[in-house]
């Protein structure tokens, strides 16, 4: 989980960051949510396609249940491919 309430813009270090946290997740088998994004921030997310990497909610409650959903319905699809 990011929290970016309080955040109004987001440099080329910002984003860098951001890819490492998303390889991290992923090498892991894990989402992560961005929350709070101001306009400006999830223009900027937006238009470098970085939206496509993480579950955006609106609040940190909404993030966590997002998250718990991809994740409960990842673990789903992998128990049913598998034939367990």
């Amino acid at each position: 989980m990011v929290d970016f309430s309080g955040v109004s813009s987001v440099s080329s270090a910002s984003l860098r960051a951001m890819l490492l946290i998303y390889r991290q997740a992923q090498a892991i088998g894990c989402a992560v949510a961005v929350v709070g994004l101001s306009p400006e921030v999830h223009n900027v997310l937006e238009a470098t396609g970085f939206l496509h990497f993480f579950v955006v909610a609106e609040t940190v409650t909404d993030g966590v249940a997002a998250v718990r959903a991809r994740t409960e319905g990842s673990e789903e699809r992998e128990h049913a491919t598998s034939g367990s």
